[in-house]
């Protein structure tokens, strides 16, 4: 492909140099990582995980005051650094900023587990992301440059943004306001003699595909979906394979700027183990057996500007045992199932759907609200329950009424409720939308 190879070789290696970024190099050497042995692969994990630590403890003011020493062997070293949750890390944000980084750009997490973190990365890293993800998303077919239906929760991409778009052939819908006849028009004028992927948010894909069959359009060729931010349900999966006639590549990973893992096409989920090093833990912090269900507890190898050492997403998993061997030839671990509880659905009587990032996509405007949940339990309104943050002021809610019916086009009531506690699942995940019509 004539364009990809322009891309790839000319413009996307001039960006690198121009912005001090990394993407190309990044996603060239993990191209290279296909043909490496588990030795291999470990062994480079191994480097990057003591190069990390011996840095944090001289450099990182959340870890240079526990005073740690380090030995030979990372792998128990890092058992020495506390675990860290979106609540501890919220509240020492600062000092696990690092000091010798200038311009960094700030990120939020989703809020889907209804902490919401702020955090900091280099414009260098935030590459070095990108081309990873880039890197799984090969996986599934695509190829830098083709046609890519993407689905953001930001559709308004401003100047620079739309830069990119172009030149990467990405056409944006949005993520959570879903409006059956925005859908049926974007789709009834795209181009049929051309083929597209199709990415986005698990639960979002599934609402499109639900749509289209509904509504009976299939003639849109599609060569790939590949999905991220939510736990892909089987009936999800059913539903986007049989509309879209093109096989789902699911990936996991996190908002906070981390690639865990991602389907191959075999469809085994593998584990990145250059980029993270990834426990999963029982109740008390100790390591699961493999085949056994465990917390995922994170570390990010390529962040320095603000670390992930040791971070609990709240996500529950289960790894394969390691003596498994994937059809696909990569010698990265895998994972045997990532266990999640199922994305819930607000539905309004005229059938408008909202998914969790509908919400999030929201609150996350208002500090005036530390945790929220939605609560369904009639087509006719929903109960927003709320904790109040120190700066709350009462007119906050119908701000967010008002947010909410712009939202979804259209008025139906909503009650809101204060609360001292929104209870957590098993997975320590807060249930943001807790919907009795469908359980």
């Amino acid at each position: 492909m004539i364009y990809n190879k322009l891309l790839e070789n000319i413009v996307l290696v001039l960006g690198d140099k121009i912005y001090g970024t990394k993407f190309m190099k990044t996603l060239k050497s993990y191209r290279q990582l296909n043909n490496l042995s588990e030795k291999a692969l470990k062994n480079l994990q191994k480097e990057k995980i003591k190069k990390l630590l011996e840095y944090n403890i001289s450099n990182i003011p959340f870890y240079k005051k526990l005073n740690f020493s380090l030995s030979n062997d990372p792998y128990n070293d890092i058992k020495k650094f506390p675990i860290i949750n979106k609540k501890i890390f919220k509240e020492n944000s600062e000092s696990f900023k690092n000091p010798n980084f200038k311009k960094l750009i700030i990120g939020k997490s989703s809020g889907s587990t209804g902490y919401q973190s702020i955090f900091y990365r280099s414009k260098s890293e935030i590459s070095i992301y990108q081309g990873i993800q880039t890197y799984l998303w090969e996986w599934s077919g695509y190829k830098i440059g083709e046609n890519l239906i993407q689905l953001g929760i930001t559709p308004n991409r401003g100047f620079l943004k739309s830069i990119k778009d172009f030149l990467f052939r990405t056409h944006y819908l949005p993520a959570f306001n879903i409006n059956e006849k925005d859908i049926i028009t974007f789709f009834k004028k795209l181009n049929l003699n051309k083929t597209y992927n199709f990415g986005g948010y698990a639960s979002g894909l599934y609402l499109y595909a639900e749509t289209l069959k509904k509504f009976n359009i299939s003639d849109v060729k599609i060569k790939s979906v590949i999905s991220w931010g939510d736990k892909v349900f089987d009936h999800y999966r059913k539903l986007i394979n049989e509309q879209f006639k093109a096989k789902l590549f699911d990936t996991y990973g996190s908002s906070e700027g981390f690639v865990i893992s991602g389907q191959c096409e075999e469809g085994n989920y593998h584990i990145l183990i250059p980029h993270v090093y990834l426990e999963l833990l029982d109740e008390e912090g100790n390591e699961v057996d493999d085949g056994k269900m465990g917390i995922v507890v994170v570390t990010n190898l390529d962040a320095y500007s603000m670390p992930f050492i040791r971070f609990k997403l709240g996500d529950l998993a289960i790894k394969k045992k390691s003596n498994e061997k994937c059809l696909c030839g990569r010698n990265f671990p895998m994972l045997e199932k990532i266990v999640g509880r199922e994305t819930d659905i607000v539905i309004t009587r005229s059938g408008k759907k909202m998914i969790v990032h509908s919400f999030t996509g929201i609150f996350e405007h208002f500090n005036d609200i530390s945790q929220f949940r939605v609560v369904q339990n009639s087509l006719d309104y929903i109960t927003i329950e709320y904790i109040k943050s120190n700066n709350f002021n009462e007119d906050v809610l119908k701000r967010i009424e008002l947010k909410i019916h712009n939202l979804i086009e259209e008025k139906f009531e909503i009650r809101f409720l204060e609360v001292t506690n929104i209870p957590s699942t098993k997975s320590g995940k807060p249930q943001i939308i807790l919907n009795t019509l469908l359980n």
